[in-house]
């Protein structure tokens, strides 16, 4: 992309710097997309935090979606590995530094989960012996209504 060799002035350096991280973020972004779409994001995230909320249970009794925190921690893994490459490149001292950092996320691999599958495993959420709880925040409450299509 750049020449290794080439000494840049610490102004130029840092113009490098960011075109890379600019780079890096779109790359990220792009296998996200590849997987999951932000609605699909947003959906993962009600899920994961009706689950921190309440100790829903599904059909087969184990606790909250082990898919949706699949999915969950593929997306912090993901973006985690951006941030550390992203401080990579912007503590670099060299073209050449910056140049080893990796664009590829194909080492996450594929989404372990999609959205429709997600739903489908909170649709066999019970939340009927959710009833009758005392003092649950309106939020818990809109959730358990909505889920039980009150």
């Amino acid at each position: 992309m750049y020449a290794p060799h080439v000494k840049l002035s610490p102004a130029a350096l840092d113009a490098v710097k960011i075109n890379c991280r600019d780079a890096l973020f779109t790359s990220a972004i792009t296998y996200q997309s590849m997987y999951i779409t932000p609605v699909g994001i947003s959906a993962v995230n009600s899920a994961k935090d009706r689950g921190d909320l309440v100790a829903f249970r599904t059909g087969d009794g184990s606790a909250v979606s082990e898919k949706a925190w699949a999915v969950v921690s593929w997306l912090r893994n993901l973006w985690l590995d951006y941030t550390i490459r992203r401080d990579a490149i912007m503590s670099a001292q060299s073209i050449a530094e910056i140049e080893a950092v990796a664009h590829d996320f194909s080492n996450h691999g594929p989404i372990p989960y999609d959205a429709f599958e997600i739903e489908t495993e909170l649709a066999a959420w019970d939340v009927t012996n959710l009833d009758g709880m005392a003092n649950l925040p309106a939020s818990v409450q809109a959730i358990i209504d909505a889920m039980k299509g009150a």
